[in-house]
């Protein structure tokens, strides 16, 4: 009995283990198909893009060009406290190396033979002074290497004497044109001589406003000095004039005010004759004032005149005629 037990309660767990087995199997086929089911029918597994948020392109930054430094000016003299004077430096406000002591201007020696027209140059000035005057195209004796033989007549005026109507209607009369270096003064004074001079053909040079010694004013006081005697002549003739002629009071002169007055847009004109008839109290005697004129022509030689002179206006007639009969050509100072 206890045997069939035995036996029987085999059977009956072997039959439970089949039942349990069998439940699991079934359990886990049907999971199996359904998980095949779903991985055969499902889309395929995508992964998930997302969608990059919209960018803002900015221009790139640009990089600031540098401020540039401003151009020196050193052409336009208008305003003398804006002008880069550095071209300057280093240059002398010294005298001419053979200047005499107080600066003003002497031109060199000439004699020349009334009689066969022979000229003699006794002696000139240094030739550093010279090759001063070339190096900055300033006028001492003009078109000396052309084969014409050929003078010019400038009138310095700082003081009206009434003379020189005589002299205009003298070179009216003779035809001949010349240059009158006017002081800021006489401007002021006379606005209907320079008028006058402008309408007939001659041309206006500059000789400062106050005529003081060139060389002694700072860069600005230079250029102050040939502004002035400019703007007065434009507000005269109501014209912007082309004012490019200057001379030095007594010619007295430096490097420094060759190469500033150069710069701008002046020549600077001085003489190869002049004679003391600057002295109102105690004028030449004009018969001796044509001799020393006849006796100094030469070739390229440019006469120094005061205009206010009564001398010069006497004689100015028998000396226009006396150059003409000796061969020359009298031309303006641009000529």
């Amino acid at each position: 009995m206890r045997s069939v037990s035995k036996a029987a309660w085999a059977i009956v767990i072997f039959a439970l283990t089949l039942i349990v087995l069998r439940l699991a199997w079934g359990i886990a086929g049907i999971d199996f198909f359904r998980k095949e089911v779903i991985e055969v029918n499902a889309s395929p597994t995508q992964t998930p893009v997302s969608t990059p948020a919209p960018v803002t392109l900015e221009p790139p930054t640009a990089t600031p060009a540098p401020t540039p430094s401003p151009t020196p000016n050193t052409s336009d003299f208008s305003n003398p406290y804006l002008v880069d004077y550095s071209f300057l430096d280093g240059l002398s406000t010294d005298y001419f190396p053979d200047a005499g002591e107080d600066g003003s201007w002497f031109p060199g020696k000439v004699e020349r033979d009334t009689k066969t027209g022979e000229v003699t140059y006794v002696w000139d000035r240094h030739t550093e002074t010279l090759q001063l005057l070339a190096k900055y195209n300033a006028i001492y004796r003009k078109n000396t290497e052309i084969e014409k033989n050929v003078a010019y007549l400038t009138f310095d005026i700082a003081l009206e004497t009434g003379n020189i109507e005589s002299i205009l209607n003298t070179l009216k009369t003779k035809q001949v044109k010349a240059i009158f270096f006017v002081t800021g003064q006489y401007v002021d004074e006379n606005p209907d001589i320079i008028k006058r001079i402008h309408a007939e053909g001659h041309l206006l040079g500059n000789h400062t406003e106050t005529h003081p010694n060139m060389t002694k004013l700072d860069n600005i006081g230079f250029v102050e000095q040939l502004n002035s005697v400019k703007n007065k002549i434009d507000r005269v003739l109501e014209i912007d004039y082309d004012l490019r002629y200057y001379r030095p009071p007594e010619g007295i002169c430096s490097e420094r005010d060759l190469a500033l007055a150069n710069r701008m847009g002046y020549q600077t004109v001085f003489w190869s004759f002049a004679y003391r008839d600057y002295d109102l109290d105690n004028q030449p005697i004009p018969n001796d004032a044509l001799n020393l004129m006849m006796a100094r022509l030469h070739k390229g030689c440019v006469f120094l005149l005061h205009a206010s002179s009564s001398t010069n206006a006497e004689i100015l007639p028998y000396l226009i005629d006396y150059i003409r009969e000796a061969g020359y050509e009298l031309r303006r100072i641009d000529g």
